[in-house]
């Protein structure tokens, strides 16, 4: 598996909660790596969005090759404790207790 880091721009200066941005990204990353197999590639990629000039948005994606989050549960993925129907994905994560994407939400 490999990951790849691709910022659009070399230095961000920011005033934020360091050790929440960690456990955002070190979650989303988890989530990642857990529903992609061995020889896929995870990106971070990082982007600057204005909004009215200043304050600027920053943007962080995990974009991955996994299997996906089907249609009928995308309304329900920031819920706390809540498990995909499919069958596939809790065999991937069986011992999952379903709150990192709700905790990455209220802390966002």
């Amino acid at each position: 598996m490999e990951i790849v880091f691709r910022p659009e721009c070399q230095e961000i200066n920011l005033l934020l909660d360091r050790m929440r941005i960690q456990q955002i990204i070190i979650n989303l990353l988890s989530n990642a790596i857990k529903f992609s197999s061995e020889d896929d590639r995870i990106k971070v990629k990082v982007s600057l969005e204005n909004v009215d000039e200043d304050p600027v948005l920053v943007i962080i994606k995990v974009v991955d090759q996994g299997i996906g989050i089907s249609l009928e549960d995308l309304d329900n993925i920031f819920s706390p404790f809540f498990q995909s129907s499919n069958e596939e994905s809790r065999a991937l994560n069986p011992d999952s207790h379903s709150i990192g994407l709700n905790f990455c939400y209220r802390i966002s």
